[in-house]
């Protein structure tokens, strides 16, 4: 069995280019809510609202069995808990900090859709 290990910062030009190669080794965990969430956000994550997380633990490991690198973030991404087995990032800066960086770019931002 490994030791847990404390999460690393991963800076949000790694992150996109991870998306922008499509590598298939990283789960992007989004723990803001579901409405901050459609609003918008990294491309591709997976929303995993943290009090979800809180309650249900294991059904929440079970979710995240594959991937390799996990990097979570919320809307400013100030820490993480420590995890076993797989790579663990924090995105520095958040959502907020991706946003202002990428967030007009489809390639990497997902917005909600406008109905009009």
């Amino acid at each position: 069995m490994s030791t847990p290990t404390a999460a690393k910062p991963l800076d949000r030009e790694t992150l996109a280019g991870w998306i922008q190669d499509q590598r298939k080794d990283f789960l992007v965990v989004d723990v803001r809510g579901n409405s901050d969430f459609a609003e918008g956000h990294v491309k591709g994550a997976e929303n995993i609202p943290v009090d979800q997380i809180e309650q249900d633990a294991k059904a929440f490991e079970s979710r995240l069995t594959s991937p390799k690198k996990l990097v979570f973030h919320c809307q400013l991404s100030q820490g993480v808990g420590a995890a076993e087995g797989q790579e663990v990032y924090v995105l520095q800066g958040g959502f907020t900090g991706w946003e202002e960086k990428f967030g007009k770019d489809a390639l990497f931002t997902e917005e909600k859709k406008r109905e009009d």
